[in-house]
């Protein structure tokens, strides 16, 4: 959408706040000291890197996503059998959501509550938009045509961040809500 107004979609909604940072979720942070002497670490802390994480995400920013990574990066999305795979590597995260930026291009991603540890953040977030485009795997099994139909789905996540960068990317969803919500039978 070049030209648009940030924040703006082409249907001229204004999207749900992106990013809450002033969450009133979030846990306070205990004011860290280092020992005399030892070497100054970065002042980047794990919610400084979720929150640029979850603006690329809300900015369908893939590129800002993969940077923010570890190299050995993985994404383990629970969404409909919490057993039923394991984690995932960095690039099949990036297929997942290159197929849902496609699918879904005008979109709101809402962060309604959010804990933060040292190295530990966790979101609650809500997910609204239109299906505009076809759909694909990994999303869906098949591949499928737009159904216009709006969705609308919660979720956690819980990212592990290390010296500045997300390790792993942990999702809990339902998407047999997306499915019904698109005429999909799962």
């Amino acid at each position: 959408m070049s030209g648009a107004t940030p924040g703006a979609s082409s249907t001229g909604r204004t999207p749900a706040t992106r990013w809450n940072a002033k969450s009133n979720c979030r846990l306070p942070r205990q004011a860290e000291t280092k020992p005399e002497g030892e070497p100054e670490m970065s002042t980047r802390t794990a919610l400084d890197t979720v929150s640029e994480y979850v603006q690329a995400l809300a900015d369908k920013n893939i590129d800002r996503m993969l940077s923010l990574r570890a190299e050995a990066y993985v994404r383990d999305f629970a969404h409909t059998d919490i057993f039923h795979r394991g984690p995932v590597s960095s690039e099949e995260s990036q297929r997942f959501w290159h197929a849902l930026f496609t699918a879904f291009p005008e979109l709101d991603y809402e962060v309604s509550c959010t804990l933060a540890a040292e190295d530990v953040v966790a979101t609650q977030w809500t997910f609204t938009a239109t299906n505009s485009r076809p759909v694909s795997p990994p999303i869906v099994p098949i591949d499928m045509e737009a159904t216009g139909r709006t969705v609308k789905i919660r979720g956690a996540t819980f990212y592990d961040v290390n010296d500045g960068l997300i390790e792993r990317e942990t999702m809990y969803t339902d998407l047999s809500t997306l499915f019904v919500e698109l005429g999909v039978n799962p």
